[in-house]
């Protein structure tokens, strides 16, 4: 006699070791596991023993996919023997094949089913990419890729292109940029981010490129604003060793070099930087541009130089553009701020206490583009759950 829960625990315990559900096949004595006929005796049939032991949502996801693979593997074999689509006669168990139903009841439709394989596999699961990109206005996030929601699995991504940053890469985007994107006349309060988010961490090149450069943490911010821009080239995806994983967009136009010189974005602005009041008429505007800079070379961090000290609102650059941030402070906030050295060529803001209230209010207080982690960590300090736990990136 086998223990029922013994066979569940050995089910458990494939997965675990092996990152996956076990299948029919697997289960075999010399492996060490119970024969998969102990399973079909105790539970009936194999699928009986699956749906007992793995029936959380996670599970349910995963044997979803794994049903729809299986699925489409048929249709592409039967398309491969026959040099034909099949028909829904064709789907028999007595064939060798699952049956209609099983279509039926995973896609919806027997069309909706031959739509997966009327195209060769990487052309299909490019086009679903895209697809998603157009109904949510935005890159697709691997977890995003899921039979629920009517998309290829991620695993159909993986085996494909070998990795989820390969399958992005391969995305083929939109023809058209908008030349005029940053000229004066056309500013409103999300290019106006943009623009602080270029001062404080991107480049223009010599040779007319724009550069803007995020992290893993905040790569969704920058998703944001590459459809925002609707940039005809793709992100790019450096992965070096030892190096955290960056994501650039980067754009060639000599229009958008030359509209960002007027802003004082050049080649080498590091030390030259500056903010270009002349451009911001409105309380708005000077929150959007500062809160761009904010995202890019600000943080809520601790003083690790000083024990005990409470976490502060910081923002690091160019002397004359922490004194433009200090006299919009000054302006919105009613803050006094002090500015000193962060090192022999940059200067920095330190504020602390009540007021960084006043400065969240002015940055978060219209609709705009935003770090998510930063905006929680600000809310943090202002809560007084701040540590020096939250304090990495």
């Amino acid at each position: 006699m086998v223990d029922k829960n013994f066979l569940i625990s050995e089910m458990k315990r494939f997965k675990e070791e092996n990152g996956r559900l076990p299948q029919a096949k697997d289960m075999c004595a010399f492996d060490g596991y119970p024969n998969y006929k102990k399973y079909i005796k105790e539970f009936g049939s194999w699928n009986n023993a699956v749906d007992a032991v793995f029936n959380n949502e996670e599970d349910l996801a995963i044997k979803r996919e794994i049903e729809r693979d299986f699925l489409i593997a048929e249709l592409r074999r039967f398309q491969e023997t026959n040099n034909r689509l099949p028909f829904q006669k064709d789907m028999c168990a007595f064939d060798g094949y699952p049956s209609v139903y099983r279509y039926y009841k995973e896609f919806g439709s027997w069309n909706n089913a031959i739509k997966e394989i009327l195209m060769p596999e990487r052309d299909f699961l490019i086009m679903e990419l895209r697809r998603f990109q157009e109904e949510n206005g935005r890159l697709p996030f691997q977890k995003d890729m899921c039979a629920f929601d009517g998309y290829p699995s991620f695993h159909r991504y993986y085996k494909e292109f070998g990795s989820w940053n390969n399958a992005i890469k391969e995305i083929s985007l939109k023809p058209q940029i908008d030349v005029s994107f940053f000229s004066p006349e056309n500013l409103n309060l999300n290019k106006l981010y943009i623009i602080g988010y270029i001062i404080g961490d991107g480049s223009v090149s010599c040779d007319n490129q724009l550069f803007i450069i995020t992290t893993e943490n905040d790569k969704e911010n920058l998703y944001d604003l590459y459809n925002y821009m609707n940039l005809d080239t793709k992100i790019c995806i450096e992965e070096k060793k030892d190096y955290k994983t960056r994501y650039v967009i980067h754009k060639q136009c000599p229009q958008w070099a030359a509209d960002l010189k007027e802003y004082g974005i050049v080649p080498n602005k590091s030390l030259i930087s500056y903010i270009p009041l002349d451009y911001l008429r409105t309380s708005e505007e000077e929150a959007a541009i500062c809160r761009g800079i904010f995202d890019s070379d600000g943080c809520i961090t601790c003083r690790k130089d000083r024990k005990n000290f409470p976490p502060i609102f910081y923002v690091c650059g160019s002397k004359k553009l922490c004194e433009d941030y200090a006299y919009l402070l000054k302006k919105n906030c009613d803050i006094d701020c002090n500015i000193s050295k962060n090192s022999e060529n940059l200067s920095q803001i330190q504020i602390q206490g009540k007021k960084c209230q006043n400065i969240y209010d002015f940055l978060y207080g219209h609709e705009n583009f935003y770090i998510k982690r930063k905006k929680d960590r600000f809310e943090k300090l202002l809560n007084g759950t701040f540590t020096l736990e939250d304090d990495n990136y």
